[in-house]
């Protein structure tokens, strides 16, 4: 089961399980950037921490929580 994250700057990211490891997928500069990691949890903090460079801080409550997608 896929998981999608919208911040509120528009930046999006899913993660979704992949032959045997968790892989998250993100658009920047029109390409798709795919990254992996051993679990879920691992794969989340990855995804935030692209999330932060396009953020001035770290996401508050305007960004979207993590829903399954």
């Amino acid at each position: 089961m896929p998981f999608l994250r919208r911040h509120s700057n528009g930046f999006q990211v899913v993660i979704d399980r992949h032959e045997g490891c968790w892989a998250v997928y993100t658009i920047v500069d029109d390409e798709i950037v795919a990254l992996t990691a051993p679990s879920l949890g691992e794969a989340k903090d990855i995804a935030d921490s692209l999330a932060v460079v396009s953020h001035v801080e770290e996401c508050d409550g305007a960004c979207n929580e993590w829903v399954t997608y």
